[in-house]
C-alpha cells in the first residue's frame, strides 16, 4: 500500500524522536511539531493522511488543536489519533468529542503504534480508491456541509467551473452560482436543512453555473443528502449542458429552417411511411391537387394513383426499398376535382420506416412537350413536301437536318445524311467552289449564288443557292442551305433565246 503522510504533534522531544524514527523506518513520511498551534498551521499548509496528537501540550493544547483541525475542510477524511498518558475514561471521551477517531496510551508501544498505522493505511487506501472513482466520473461532484461550505470538488468539477479544488475547499458553494441564485442560497439551504426537505430523495433541476472566468453556463444539478459520522453532507452532481444546449439550439434552428423550407418550397415535399401512407406534406400539395393537408395526411398514397400507373408505382417502391438509393419516376395523381396531374417523383428511403420524397407537377411541361413535338412533326412534314432542298449545317459543318428533296437529290438516305460533314457530301471540288460562300455565311453574311452541278446519275442541273446564317445573340451557330433546282427554267430560257435567234435570221 502507498506510504502515509503523517503529522505528529507532541511537546516531548523524546516521544517525537521515537515516533518519527519508527515511522520513517516503516517507509512513511512524517512532519513533527511541538505544539497544537504548529499542528493546526501545518495541517492548513499541506494534506496529511493521519494525525497523531498529544493531548497535553502548552498553548491551545491537543484537544483544541483537534477541534480546529476537524473544522478545516479536506478532500478526504483524515483520522486523528490522540496520544495521552491518562487512562481516565473522561479524558478519552473528551478526545472523541473533540473529533478524535482513536487513542494511544503512553508510554507508546511499537506493536500498538504499528497496528494503528496499518489500520490507518487500510482506511487511506480505501479513501484513495474512492477518490479515484470520484475523480474518474465525467460529471462534476461538489460536496458541501450543512452551511454550504465546499468539502469535495472532483476533477470533473475543476474542469467545469475552472477552479482547482484547493481554491474552493472551505468556501461557500454560492461562489459557483450567478446572481440572483447566489444571493438567496444560504437562506434556501438553511430552510431545506431545517425542514429536512431533501430527505433520502434526489432533487433534479436545471440551473445556471458560474465559472471562474465569469462565464454563466447552463447545467443540470442533482442533489442528494448523505449522513456521515461528521454530520449531514449534501452532494451535488453537476453536468455541464453548454454543448448539449448548443446542439439543441442548433437542432431547433435547423428544424425551424427545414420547416420554413418545407412550407415555402414550390415543389411537392412529403414524408411517407413504407406501409404506404402519407405522414407529412407541405402546402404545395393543396395548390396542385386541391386537397386540404388534413385530407391527405394518413391517406394511402396508392389510392390517389391512376389505376394504369399503380403497378409502375409499386415496382418503383420495391426497387427503392431493395436498393436504398434515390428512385425517380413519373405517374398520375388524382386531384380533388377528379382530373389527373402528372407528378415526377424523386424518393429516398430514410431508416426502415420512412420515405422522403420531392416531387413536381409536370402536367404543363408534358403538355408543352406534346404540343412542341406535334409542331415539330408538322413543320418537318411541311419541309419534306417542299419542292426545294433544305438543309442545316452546324458551325463545324455537320448536317443535323435535311429534307426529303435534299436527301433524294444527293442520292443518300436520311441516316446517311445525319451528322455527315459537308466535305463528304459535296466532295473536294464542289466544296472548293462553295468554300468562300460557306465561310461568309459562318461570318453571319447571307449568300446567294448560282451553281451548275452534276448529279450522282451524271445529269447536269442548274441550281440557285441561298445560305442563311443562324444568328443567336449575335453569334453564328450555323446556317441554313436553301437550294432550288432551276434546270427547267434554264432550259426554257435557252429555248427562248434560240427561238429569238431563228426569228431574227428569217
Amino acid at each position: 500500500m502507498k506510504p502515509l503522510n503523517i503529522l505528529l504533534a507532541d511537546d516531548m522531544q523524546s516521544v517525537g524522536a521515537f515516533v518519527s524514527d519508527y515511522v520513517r523506518a516503516a517507509g512513511h513520511l512524517i512532519t513533527y511539531v511541538e505544539s497544537g498551534e504548529a499542528a493546526v498551521e501545518a495541517f492548513r499548509r499541506q494534506a496529511f493522511d493521519l494525525v497523531l496528537m498529544d493531548v497535553v501540550m502548552p498553548g491551545i493544547g491537543g484537544l483544541e488543536a483537534v477541534r480546529q483541525i476537524k473544522a478545516i475542510p479536506t478532500a478526504a477524511w483524515v483520522p486523528i489519533i490522540i496520544i495521552t498518558a491518562l487512562d481516565e475514561e473522561d479524558e478519552i471521551l473528551n478526545g472523541f468529542l473533540a473529533g478524535a477517531d482513536d487513542y494511544l496510551l503512553k508510554p507508546l508501544r511499537p506493536v500498538t503504534l504499528d497496528i494503528r498505522i496499518r489500520s490507518m493505511m487500510r482506511i487511506a487506501s480505501i479513501q484513495r480508491s474512492t477518490a479515484m472513482v470520484v475523480d474518474s466520473v465525467s460529471e462534476g461532484i461538489v460536496q458541501i456541509d450543512r452551511v454550504g461550505r465546499i468539502c469535495r470538488f472532483n476533477k470533473a468539477a475543476e474542469v467545469i467551473f475552472g477552479y482547482a479544488e484547493e481554491e474552493v475547499r472551505g468556501k461557500n458553494v454560492k461562489m459557483l452560482m450567478p446572481a440572483p441564485f447566489s444571493e438567496h442560497h444560504d437562506e434556501f439551504l438553511a430552510n431545506r436543512v431545517q425542514n429536512h426537505a431533501f430527505g433520502a430523495m434526489n432533487v433534479q433541476m436545471d440551473v445556471s453555473g458560474l465559472r471562474k472566468n465569469g462565464d454563466i453556463f447552463p447545467m443540470h444539478l442533482g442533489i442528494s443528502e448523505a449522513n456521515t459520522p461528521d454530520g449531514t453532507l449534501f452532494v451535488g452532481l453537476v453536468r455541464d449542458m453548454t454543448v448539449e444546449r448548443g446542439l439543441q439550439t442548433q437542432l431547433l434552428e435547423k428544424n425551424a429552417e427545414m420547416e420554413r423550407f418545407f412550407s415555402v418550397s414550390p415543389d411537392l415535399l412529403c414524408i411517407a411511411e413504407t406501409s404506404g401512407h402519407f405522414r407529412k406534406l407541405n402546402p404545395t400539395w393543396t395548390h396542385v391537387l386541391g386537397y386540404a393537408l388534413r385530407e391527405l395526411e394518413g391517406t394511402a398514397f396508392m389510392d390517389l394513383v391512376h389505376p394504369e400507373d399503380r403497378e409502375l408505382t409499386r415496382e418503383a417502391v420495391r426497387k427503392l426499398l431493395a436498393s436504398h438509393t434515390v428512385e425517380s419516376f413519373t405517374n398520375r395523381y388524382r386531384a380533388k376535382d377528379g382530373s389527373y396531374r402528372y407528378i415526377e417523383w424523386h424518393i429516398v428511403p430514410y431508416e426502415k420506416r420512412l420515405l422522403y420524397a420531392a416531387a413536381r407537377d409536370v402536367t404543363e411541361q408534358r403538355e408543352q412537350s406534346r404540343v412542341l413535338a406535334e409542331s415539330e412533326h408538322f413543320l418537318k412534314s411541311l419541309i419534306d413536301v417542299f419542292p426545294g432542298m433544305v438543309c442545316y449545317w452546324t458551325r463545324d459543318l455537320h448536317c443535323t437536318f435535311a429534307n426529303h428533296a435534299y436527301v433524294e437529290w444527293f442520292g443518300k438516305t436520311s441516316d446517311e445524311m445525319q451528322n455527315i460533314h459537308i466535305t463528304a457530301l459535296l466532295g473536294p471540288e464542289l466544296y472548293r467552289q462553295n468554300e468562300s460562300y460557306i465561310q461568309a455565311a459562318l461570318r453571319g453574311e447571307s449568300q446567294r449564288f448560282e451553281r451548275i452541278l452534276t448529279k450522282p446519275d451524271g445529269s447536269i442541273t442548274y441550281t440557285w443557292v441561298h445560305y442563311l446564317p443562324n444568328l443567336k445573340n449575335g453569334q453564328v451557330h450555323g446556317f441554313f442551305a436553301l437550294v432550288a433546282d432551276v434546270t427547267e427554267l434554264k432550259i426554257s430560257e435557252e429555248s427562248l433565246r434560240d427561238s429569238s435567234h431563228v426569228c431574227a435570221s428569217c
